[in-house]
């Protein structure tokens, strides 16, 4: 959170040009609410749902409306990593990027299939780390395993929802959240703008897609979420790409 800070300090108060204030907005914004989130789910004190779900909700909201400005369009395609070392990463198409599509190392605008497009640390990115790091979380390679660790990890460790269905069927996975905790978020994300869900999922969706791109080693589209506030449940349903792949910038 203070990493965030400090970059979206130095994009607000300093004279940068505009292509570097967007790309350093964006990237602190992406570290203040994921932190956010880490402490909202991770204190020995527990945030309440709603505020936690709000939380959720802001650092999904603010990051879709700066990779929007920047020309992101479509859906968010998560990569992974090509080491154990790294992450994984978030790629979402930007073919028309304003003008503003500054190439090179360090870069968010890469290329992926020929198409440019912009490559962020996705939301739940920090998540994924400290539940390997502090809790043993173990990624399975085997798409029945991994609907097992997502059940796990979404019902008992942090938890987001009382009760966690989640199956295969080919390379498409569904995973349903009953009695969803961060349900009033997800109503505010929908609210706004449905389609931002899919171009920068929030915290809870980004670590169940996060989870499948590292443990299987595939690329993962999202396709669907559904909420209804109604029942409380969450319904995301996703796709595994053919192949490992991984970026290159152009």
């Amino acid at each position: 959170m203070l990493f965030g800070s400090l970059l979206l300090a130095l994009a607000l108060l300093t004279d940068q040009p505009i292509d570097v204030r967007y790309i350093l907005i964006l990237v602190g914004a992406t570290g203040f609410f994921s932190g956010g989130f880490l402490v909202a789910l991770g204190s020995d004190r527990p945030v309440e749902a709603g505020l936690a779900g709000e939380i959720a909700a802001g650092g999904a909201l603010a990051t879709g409306t700066l990779v929007h400005a920047l020309g992101g369009r479509g859906n968010a395609i998560f990569l992974p990593p090509d080491n154990e070392h790294d992450r994984v990463m978030q790629w979402i198409p930007a073919p028309a990027s304003g003008g503003m599509a500054v190439m090179g190392p360090g870069s968010i605008f890469v290329h992926r299939n020929g198409i440019q497009g912009i490559r962020i640390t996705p939301l739940a990115g920090s998540l994924v780390a400290r539940l390997k790091g502090e809790y043993g979380l173990v990624l399975p390679a085997e798409s029945g395993l991994m609907t097992g660790a997502i059940r796990e990890v979404c019902e008992d460790v942090l938890p987001v929802a009382r009760r966690v269905d989640a199956h295969t069927d080919g390379d498409r996975f569904v995973v349903m959240l009953h009695g969803y905790q961060l349900s009033s978020g997800c109503a505010s994300v929908h609210a706004s703008s449905p389609e931002r869900c899919l171009l920068c999922p929030c915290s809870t969706c980004s670590l169940i897609v996060c989870m499948i791109a590292e443990g299987l080693g595939r690329e993962v589209v999202l396709e669907r979420i559904v909420l209804d506030s109604a029942g409380r449940s969450l319904r995301v349903e996703l796709s595994c790409i053919p192949g490992t792949g991984g970026m290159a910038a152009a």
